[in-house]
C-alpha cells in the first residue's frame, strides 16, 4: 500500500513552509527528497514522523508511531553502549552477537564494534545511527542527510549497506547530492514541483540571473585566490583557460529532475534549438566562443585538448542529459578544448539570453528555476573541486600538499577531517606516491601535529596550518 500525502500545509508564524503539497510514495519505492534551503524538507520529514503538527492536509497509508524507522541529522544513540548493543536494542528478542557483528563489519572497522560509541569519531557514530535505523522493523525508512561528510568510497559502502538492508521497504532520503539519487537508484522528488509556490517559496529558488552572478563571483574568487605559478603551469595558457580546462573534466547534470521524455518539449518551451551531428563532426574548436548551453539529447560527444606539438588528448565524454562547455556562455571566453560528436548525436542548445528573460508562463518559470538550481549546485561543486586540484598539483613538497589539502576539507563536529582514504585515492589526488604520503602522515603524527585513524585526521596543532600574513600563504613548519 502506498503512502499518500495530500494537500499538506504548514506555516511558521507568517512564513508558509509547505503549501498544498501532494506526494505519493509507492510501496517498495526509493525516493530522494530535494529542494532549496528553506523549502521545508526537514519539516516535511518531521510531519511524516508525527514529530511536527501540520496545519491541514492528510497523510495516509502508514502509522508513524510504529511503522517508520528514521535517522536524524543529529546522532541519537546511547553513548555508553557499544555499536553492537545499540543495534541489538532494535529487537524485542535479541539477535546473536555474531550476526550483528558480521552485519556492522560492512560499514565499521571491527575494532570499533565493542567500543562505547562515545569513543568513536563523528563519522563512525553516524554509521552506528544508520545501522540502528536499518535494523528497526518498520514499513518505511527515513534518512535525513545521511551522507554528509562522506567521501565517495565511504558513501558507496554506506549506500550498498542501505540497499542490502532495505528489504523492499519504502526509502525516503533527504539529500542535496544529485549523485546520491543515481547511486541509490532513486526517484528524485523536487519539493518545488509538488506544491503551489507562494512568493516566499519562489524567493528560495534562484533565478537564472542570480545563478549566473553567483557563478561568476565564485569563478573570479577562484582565479584571484589561486597561486599564479600553479595557474600558469600549462605553458602559454591563461589562468582562466587553464581553470576552464579543468572544469571540462566533469559532467554537468543540467537536466536532473526533468524526465527524458520531457527534454525536447522543454527545449521548445525555452526557445532552444536542436542540431544533429554525425559521428566525427566538429561541434566547436579550440578558441571558439559560444553563448548557448549545449545539452546532449542522444548520442555522445567528446572533448579534446591539444598540446603545443598538436597531439590531441581526450579530456572527457558527455552522454544524454549532460551539459558541456557551460563555462563558455557564462564567461564569454574562448573554448580551451575541441568538441566533436563521438557518436551520431542530437544536441539541444539553450540561449543564455533566453534563459535570463522573464518567464511568460508558470511552466516556463518552473523549468528555468530547475535548470538554474541544478547549475548552481553543479558549478559550485566543480569550482570547489577544481580549486583544491589546482592548489595541490603545484610543485610543492609532499607536506605542503597535505597541509593545503587538509585546509580545504570541512571540519566535522568531532574536530576531525575526512580524507578520500589514507593511501591510494588521496595519493593519486595529490599526485604523490602512496609511500610518500604514508611516510609524511606518520611523521606528522609522530611529531604531534595530527592524529589519524583510517581516513580520519584530527589536527592537534592548529598553528601548524596558520596563515603567514606577510606572504598571504600557509606557513609550513618542517
Amino acid at each position: 500500500m502506498s503512502v499518500q500525502i495530500r494537500n499538506l500545509c504548514k506555516t511558521f508564524g507568517s512564513k508558509k513552509v509547505l503549501n498544498n503539497l501532494n506526494i505519493t510514495l509507492e510501496d517498495g519505492g526509493i525516493y530522494c527528497l530535494m529542494g532549496p534551503s528553506g523549502m521545508g524538507k526537514t519539516t516535511l520529514l518531521r510531519i511524516i514522523m508525527n514529530l511536527e503538527t501540520k496545519d491541514s492536509g492528510e497523510i495516509t497509508g502508514i502509522d508513524p508511531d510504529v511503522e517508520i524507522s528514521s535517522m536524524f541529522q543529529e546522532d541519537r544513540i546511547l553513548p555508553m553502549l557499544s555499536a553492537i548493543a545499540n543495534v541489538n536494542m532494535m529487537y524485542e528478542k535479541k539477535r546473536p552477537v555474531k550476526e550483528i557483528k558480521e552485519d556492522l563489519s560492512q560499514i565499521l572497522p571491527k575494532k570499533c564494534l565493542r567500543q562505547p560509541v562515545c569513543e568513536l569519531s563523528g563519522g563512525m557514530k553516524r554509521r552506528v545511527s544508520l545501522a540502528r535505523c536499518m535494523h528497526y522493523q518498520g514499513k518505511m525508512i527515513i534518512l535525513d542527510e545521511p551522507f554528509t561528510g562522506l567521501d565517495m568510497a565511504t558513501k558507496q559502502e554506506v549506500i550498498s549497506y542501505i540497499l542490502k538492508n532495505r528489504r523492499n521497504r519504502i526509502l525516503l532520503v533527504a539529500t542535496h547530492g544529485i549523485e546520491d539519487a543515481a547511486l541509490l537508484g532513486a526517484k528524485v522528488i523536487h519539493l518545488e514541483d509538488c506544491q503551489e509556490l507562494m512568493d516566499e517559496m519562489k524567493a528560495a529558488i534562484p533565478s537564472a540571473q542570480e545563478m549566473e552572478e553567483k557563478i561568476k563571483r565564485e569563478q573570479n574568487d577562484l582565479i584571484s585566490s589561486a597561486p599564479k605559478q600553479m595557474l600558469m603551469g600549462a605553458g602559454e595558457m591563461s589562468a582562466r583557460t587553464y581553470m576552464m580546462q579543468h572544469m571540462a573534466e566533469t559532467n554537468l547534470k543540467l537536466l536532473d529532475g526533468i524526465p527524458e521524455s520531457e527534454w525536447e518539449r522543454m527545449g521548445s518551451i525555452l526557445d532552444g534549438r536542436i542540431q544533429e551531428f554525425e559521428r566525427g563532426k566538429l561541434i566547436w574548436n579550440i578558441g571558439d566562443t559560444c553563448t548557448e548551453f549545449a545539452v546532449v539529447l542522444n548520442g555522445m560527444v567528446a572533448a579534446y585538448t591539444e598540446s603545443l606539438k598538436q597531439v590531441e588528448s581526450l579530456v572527457a565524454k558527455f552522454g544524454p542529459g549532460r551539459c558541456f562547455g557551460e563555462m563558455l556562455p557564462l564567461s564569454n571566453a574562448g573554448s580551451p578544448v575541441k568538441v566533436i560528436a563521438a557518436e551520431d548525436s542530437r544536441i539541444l542548445f539553450l540561449s543564455r539570453e533566453k534563459l535570463m528573460e522573464k518567464p511568460k508562463t508558470m511552466q516556463e518559470a518552473e523549468m528555468k528555476a530547475k535548470i538554474a538550481w541544478n547549475m548552481v549546485f553543479e558549478i559550485s561543486d566543480k569550482l570547489e573541486k577544481v580549486s583544491v586540484k589546482l592548489d595541490t598539483t603545484s610543485e610543492n613538497t609532499v607536506r605542503e600538499k597535505i597541509v593545503k589539502y587538509l585546509n580545504s576539507l570541512p571540519t566535522e563536529k568531532d574536530g576531525t577531517k575526512t580524507m578520500f582514504s589514507m593511501q591510494k585515492e588521496t595519493a593519486q589526488y595529490l599526485r604523490v606516491s602512496p609511500e610518500a604520503l604514508s611516510k609524511e602522515l606518520n611523521d606528522m603524527e609522530r611529531k604531534g601535529l595530527i592524529r589519524k585513524e583510517e581516513n580520519k585526521v584530527q589536527i592537534l596543532q592548529p598553528e601548524f596550518f596558520a596563515l603567514r600574513p606577510e606572504a598571504g600563504i600557509r606557513s609550513i613548519h618542517k
